[in-house]
């Protein structure tokens, strides 16, 4: 205890880590261990770890997801009395100190924090409008720009030594583009550049029309009402007596290349789905998602055997999905036919943001697919099969 940073409130743990070792190793007074005379073997002594150091257990969840740390620190205060594996103190969100039992895990035997250091090493910072695209900054311009928090514990590199490393191989240059507002992340050393939601998406469809790219946006929405009229999503009627229609809105996104320059600008049409009420407007709701594993296990087979893999995208899937219930929605906004604007659209076909929309795509899909002579597997119910 000496030796480490914990408080004396773990001496407990300290005693039952003595006792867990004494009783595995040998004796002046007696030629074999305690633990061989108990159990008839020989212990193994590989495990053993400085008591109170740190480790890093592994750590399947996140909340960066892909780009987070997938190490949780902790500190080592005993072994397991039920498995082979180790006893570990962590801090939660709200500081508060757990205990941690896991088996994977590496330890960092020269290393021993204070419980209240646990999560410090983990830095997340952020530095918002630098866009390392267009002109490669000088590490004088990054010092005046940020300052990472000070850890003099944690080994993390900061953004000038990253950028000064990156300016000795390569010269300043300038963009052909107009830079694109950026977001630098640093975990644990490692930096990565994301673009944010771009500020030129409108919100809502006034926005669209008073913004300077109007021309752009009113395009892709012709082009969304030109394929609702050819797959005949719906039929122009009065309301019924004692029913409501669900709203609708205009989803606008601008689809962007690998070099940040827009590729084109994207229009749906989705329906207000979270306005429909269960039992009216619709029943179930469920429909059958395919297992990672089956994914894994097709991909070895042709890489195994050395197939073709071929991958495909269904545009407007949704629409082919046909409706088993009543649903009046509003006519889209700008979109109103005239002389007809105080009439619904009743929906004959599925569409974006309805409940039911991916469940009626499946049942649409399973339907045609076993018509062309697939059979669905069982272990499977995503995964066809057709043999020639």
């Amino acid at each position: 205890m000496a030796q480490t940073n914990l408080p004396i409130s773990f001496w407990g743990d300290a005693l039952l880590t003595v006792a867990y070792i004494l009783n595995r190793v040998p004796s002046k007074s007696v030629s074999s261990t305690p633990y061989e005379l108990w159990n008839g073997v020989k212990p193994n002594l590989g495990y053993f770890h400085p008591w109170g150091c740190a480790a890093y257990i592994h750590n399947t969840f996140y909340e960066y997801g892909k780009l987070g740390p997938r190490g949780k620190k902790c500190i080592f205060i005993r072994y397991s009395e039920h498995s082979k594996g180790f006893v570990f103190i962590g801090e939660k969100a709200n500081g508060r100190v757990t205990e941690i039992e896991s088996h994977d895990v590496v330890f960092l035997e020269k290393v021993f924090p204070k419980t209240g250091e646990v999560e410090k090493d983990f830095q997340f910072y952020e530095m918002e409008n630098l866009d390392y695209g267009a002109t490669s900054h000088s590490v004088e311009d990054l010092d005046e720009t940020f300052n990472p928090p000070k850890n003099s514990g944690s080994d993390i590199l900061s953004i000038p030594t990253l950028m000064e490393q990156d300016h000795e191989q390569s010269q300043p240059r300038r963009s052909i583009r107009e830079p694109i507002p950026r977001r630098r992340f640093e975990i644990e050393g490692e930096a990565f550049m994301i673009a944010p939601q771009d500020d030129e998406e409108p919100k809502t469809f006034s926005h669209a029309l008073s913004s300077p790219k109007a021309s752009e946006w009113i395009k892709p929405m012709e082009e969304e009402m030109e394929s609702m009229k050819i797959n005949q999503v719906w039929d122009l009627v009065d309301l019924p007596s004692g029913r409501r229609s669900i709203g609708n809105k205009w989803v606008l996104k601008i689809k962007r290349k690998a070099d940040g320059s827009i590729e084109r600008y994207k229009a749906r049409l989705v329906a207000k789905g979270y306005t429909q009420e269960e039992g009216i407007d619709y029943e179930d709701t469920f429909s059958p998602v395919v297992r990672i594993t089956s994914v894994r296990l097709i991909l070895a087979i042709v890489a195994h055997m050395d197939l073709e893999l071929y991958q495909m995208d269904v545009r407007t899937a949704f629409l082919n999905g046909e409706l088993n219930e009543e649903i009046y929605m509003d006519q889209p906004l700008g979109f109103e036919t005239k002389g007809q604007e105080r009439k619904v659209c009743k929906l004959k076909r599925s569409k974006n943001g309805l409940k039911q929309a991916s469940r009626q795509w499946n049942i649409k899909f399973h339907q045609v697919i076993l018509k062309d002579g697939f059979t669905m597997m069982e272990e499977d119910h995503c995964v066809y099969l057709k043999t020639f």
